[in-house]
């Protein structure tokens, strides 16, 4: 008998192997993946442009957004949400019963395969507009309630109120509905308030608070649009604007001021007039830089250095007019004399001059000043001199400073040191109405 050779059973060997593999293709009796043969069983039919209910059925679908953070853009008048937000309806195409796939209660699907609500962002001006929920995957139930909650980020429009900058609010809001269903066919809406703050800290704006209310729209006699309108308030952080706004305006009024107290004939009381000068136009330059354009409203710090920049003109103003006031050479006129001997002779005028009292002034109040001689005189300083001049043909000029003033120049001087003081009473009150008005 002929024993088969090495290659004879090396190839009955590879025929066997090959007859017992192809008897053993069949499909098993019981799916090895429930979910997989639940998610084919229910798209195999399902088209996701046919709303999943009757035609006279109402598909309520629930929209919650949940923040997470915020960006604000002032100067386009726009603020960026970034948010979860959480859909919620009901689809009797994707209902099931669980004892058929092996107990599964739910499954993960993606957005894209299924029916979703028509709703978008309604106050956008994007052309490339998406419609419906962005591509997440949602929670299908065997009930067929449908839950997704994509990332979003979406665009809100605000109404900036700067008046009271850098304290200032901002009212931004944003509108989502659908735009060719009805209320009648979908109903929007949302469980408790509709949005919840879990945002992360923001440096430069807090968010006061948010809201969301349902607003329907009519449209013919008995049926409208759904929408739902979300609205948030910010308010800017202020500590770190206070020192660029509140103290220079601060240390500039007081600047104002100081101007009115140095002496009418020195030079620099005009150097620090026209520096305070450029110094409120150099600050109107930079808070228009970082103020958001807004015509409805200016903002009270704006008010505050465009008023002050008048005040500080009109001080520089009388600096000059004061000045030539010290420098005159005609003789005052007789009305001006009896003024200033008149005013000199009482202690509210002597205070009100601060004690700059003349020869002739003294003179004046001897009268009434008792045998003691108790009476202001002239400081020794040489108060209408120009710049400390001491020339011969300038105010005061041939005199030396113990010597008294001669009644022409003590009267151009008295008189320019007390329009100075009515002025200093004058722009101290009126600064002080527009930091109240700013604080308001």
């Amino acid at each position: 008998m002929l024993r088969p050779g090495p290659r004879a059973l090396l190839l009955s060997f590879f025929l066997q192997i090959l007859a017992t593999g192809t008897s053993q293709v069949t499909c098993p009796t019981r799916p090895l993946n429930y979910e997989k043969e639940l998610k084919k069983c229910l798209l195999q039919d399902y088209e996701k442009t046919v709303r999943p209910a009757g035609e006279s059925e109402t598909i309520t679908t629930v929209l919650n957004m949940h923040v997470r953070t915020i960006d604000l853009l002032e100067h386009d008048s726009q603020m960026k949400i970034h948010a979860w937000t959480i859909w919620e309806w009901t689809d009797n195409n994707l209902k099931w019963n669980p004892g058929d796939f092996g107990n599964v209660r739910s499954i993960k699907m993606l957005s894209d395969d299924i029916w979703q609500p028509d709703i978008s962002l309604m106050t956008t001006d994007d052309a490339n507009m998406h419609f419906g929920i962005p591509s997440t995957y949602c929670e299908v139930s065997n009930l067929g309630k449908v839950l997704c909650a994509p990332p979003t980020t979406l665009l809100a429009h605000c109404v900036p109120d700067i008046r009271r900058w850098p304290f200032d609010e901002q009212t931004c809001s944003i509108v989502m509905g659908s735009w060719s269903q009805l209320a009648s066919k979908l109903n929007l809406t949302i469980s408790g308030t509709g949005v919840t703050l879990n945002q992360l800290p923001n440096g430069l704006w807090d968010m006061k608070w948010s809201s969301a209310r349902v607003v329907l729209t009519q449209h013919g006699k008995s049926d409208y649009y759904p929408t739902i309108e979300y609205t948030f308030v910010l308010r800017r952080h202020s500590a770190a604007d206070m020192s660029t706004a509140v103290a220079p305006a601060l240390v500039l009024a007081t600047t104002t001021l100081l101007t009115l107290l140095l002496e009418p004939g020195c030079s620099e009381r005009l150097i620090m007039g026209i520096t305070n000068v450029l110094a409120h136009v150099l600050y109107l330059q930079y808070t228009s830089w970082r103020l958001p354009p807004n015509g409805d409203t200016v903002p009270a710090i704006v008010v505050f250095f465009r008023d002050s920049l008048v005040l500080v003109g009109a001080a520089l103003v009388l600096g000059v007019a004061t000045r030539r006031l010290v420098q005159a050479r005609s003789p005052p006129p007789d009305w001006l004399r009896s003024a200033a001997a008149s005013l000199l002779a009482h202690a509210p005028g002597q205070l009100l001059l601060l004690g700059r009292l003349s020869a002739r002034g003294s003179a004046a109040t001897a009268g009434t000043a008792g045998e003691d001689g108790a009476t202001l005189v002239s400081s020794g300083d040489s108060v209408g001199g120009v710049d400390g001049g001491g020339g011969g043909s300038g105010v005061g000029g041939g005199s030396g400073r113990g010597e008294a003033w001669s009644a022409l120049d003590d009267t151009w001087q008295l008189a320019a040191i007390f329009l100075d003081r009515v002025a200093l009473a004058v722009f101290f009150l009126a600064l002080l109405s527009l930091f109240a008005r700013y604080i308001a």
